[in-house]
């Protein structure tokens, strides 16, 4: 090696060093890159567990939001927004279930009066998500809050009207009633970190109230 580096002149053993430095370089760049991406997915996927941690069905609001964040920060009424949408879309393919059920002229006439009874709360459900959209688009809490309630009161009318019977939609209408509950289980939630409305203190009414003229 000294007999080397004794014949190279110095400008190319100076060349050479260089070189070699650029490309260690180079070569680390990746490795770092590729390391802060994963972190950021590990974090990320942390923070969206312990979102969905206290839901009706933990594992599928997470499946449902892990898509939706790869390369942003998280939002959690962003992600409400989204297991909203989610329901939003179940809720449309249990109606579609539903009226496919209802044309069957093979179903039974007790099966199709369940049926019209569920086709209209249906309807209602979609209204409710979408008003429970609009109002949280304001970040009006607590009257999604009430709409979000009103998702899962109009899935229990429709499974009620089979008198206990097996829903025969159920694989399309259980999946609504997890995304309905996950959706009210994080609006309380997010309630439950907000700050509570001021007090409004009434005067007790006074000896004088219901006096008309001047008081002697």
């Amino acid at each position: 090696m000294a007999s080397f580096m004794s014949r190279t002149p110095l400008f190319l053993v100076v060349f050479l060093a260089t070189a070699a430095a650029f490309a260690t370089a180079a070569d680390a760049i990746p490795v770092s890159r590729n390391f802060h991406i994963v972190q950021h997915r590990l974090d990320l996927s942390e923070e969206i567990g312990k979102f969905c941690q206290n839901t009706t069905n933990s594992t599928l609001c997470s499946k449902i939001l892990q898509p939706h964040f790869e390369s942003e920060h998280f939002d959690q009424f962003k992600a409400l927004d989204i297991i909203l949408d989610a329901t939003n879309d179940q809720a449309k393919l249990t109606l579609a279930a539903i009226q496919t059920l209802n044309a069957n002229k093979d179903t039974p006439k007790t099966t199709k009066d369940s049926l019209k009874i569920c086709k209209g709360q249906y309807k209602n459900i979609l209204d409710s998500v979408k008003e429970t959209k609009a109002t949280l688009a304001s970040k009006n809490v607590i009257d999604a809050k009430f709409k979000a309630s009103a998702i899962i009161s109009f899935y229990e009318s429709c499974k009620d009207s089979f008198d206990g019977a097996p829903v025969p939609f159920a694989e399309q209408a259980e999946p609504v009633f997890d995304l309905s509950g996950n959706c009210l289980d994080i609006i309380t939630a997010i309630q439950s970190t907000l700050p509570a409305p001021p007090l409004v203190m009434n005067s007790p009414p006074s000896q004088y109230s219901n006096v008309i003229g001047p008081i002697s």
